[in-house]
């Protein structure tokens, strides 16, 4: 294994949908079509970021690393 295939400093966050659950999937590929749409100065899009809160628990473990890849959770999270 070379330096630095693994990095655990990083990770990345992904919307992890349940197993069998279509309705989510079919959610987030609508939201990846607006992220893909060009520039239209007559109807632009605003992105806003959610509010701070503490993360407490993971709903979905998440994945581990794995060389030349980060390891990725999901935003979804308990209070």
């Amino acid at each position: 294994m070379k330096k630095n295939d693994l990095q655990p400093w990083l990770h990345e966050q992904w919307v992890l949908p349940q197993e069998g659950n279509a309705d989510c999937v079919c959610a987030m590929e609508d939201v990846l079509e607006v992220d893909t749409r060009p520039y239209d100065a007559q109807r632009p899009v605003v992105c806003l970021d959610e509010a701070s809160t503490q993360v407490v628990a993971d709903v979905t473990p998440p994945v581990p690393m794995q060389p030349g890849q980060p390891a990725r959770q999901d935003c979804e999270y308990e209070r």
